[in-house]
C-alpha cells in the first residue's frame, strides 16, 4: 500500500479539515455586472474580518476610553447634558416611534457594531454629531485630526444639528 504524499507535511492536512469544516455558497459574477456563473467558492470557517459596507454606530462607551481623562472629561460633561437624556424624555408610544427615535437616540435605522446594541445608542451620543465612529474610534486615527476626518469624522456643522434642531 502506498502512503499519502499529504501525509509528509503537516500543512495539506491542515487545509484537508480545513475544506472539511468550510461551507460552499453559490457564487456568480452577476454583481460585477458580467452574468456569468462561477458555480461556488469555499469559505474557510474561521472568521475573515467582515468589511462593513458603510461606517457603523458604536455607542459613547467607545468613545468613554479616551475623552474621560482628567483634562478632557467630555464624556461626563455629556453624561450630564440635555443631549444625553433626550431618549428619557419619550414616553409611551414615543419610545417606539421612528419619528421621534431619528433625533432621541443615536443612528437610529443606521448600521450598528455588533459590539454594541440599539439600547447602547440611546440619547444623543457623541456619533449623533460626529458620525458613526467605526473607523475613526481608534486612537491612532483620533489623535490625527486629518486622518480622523478622512475615516469619517464629521466636523459638527449647523447642518448636522439641523437634523434634529429644525
Amino acid at each position: 500500500m502506498r502512503k499519502s504524499p499529504f501525509r509528509r507535511h503537516p500543512l495539506p492536512g491542515l487545509v484537508l479539515d480545513l475544506v472539511k469544516k468550510a461551507v460552499l455558497i453559490p457564487c456568480s459574477v452577476l454583481s460585477l455586472g458580467l452574468g456569468l456563473s462561477l458555480g461556488m467558492i469555499l469559505v474557510p470557517p474561521y472568521s475573515v474580518p467582515a468589511i462593513a459596507a458603510e461606517p457603523l454606530y458604536m455607542g459613547a462607551k467607545f468613545c468613554r476610553t479616551c475623552h474621560s481623562s482628567a483634562d478632557s472629561d467630555r464624556y461626563h460633561r455629556w453624561l450630564e447634558s440635555r443631549h444625553a437624556k433626550t431618549f428619557e424624555v419619550l414616553s409611551g408610544a414615543d419610545r417606539t416611534d421612528p419619528g421621534c427615535l431619528s433625533c432621541h437616540t443615536t443612528g437610529y435605522d443606521q448600521p450598528v457594531s455588533e459590539k454594541s446594541t440599539r439600547k447602547d445608542l440611546r440619547g444623543v451620543q457623541c456619533e449623533a454629531c460626529h458620525g458613526p465612529g467605526s473607523e475613526y474610534k481608534s486612537m491612532r486615527v483620533m489623535k490625527d485630526p486629518r486622518l480622523a476626518r478622512e475615516n469619517g469624522l464629521w466636523d459638527v456643522t449647523r447642518e448636522v444639528c439641523l437634523r434634529c434642531h429644525r
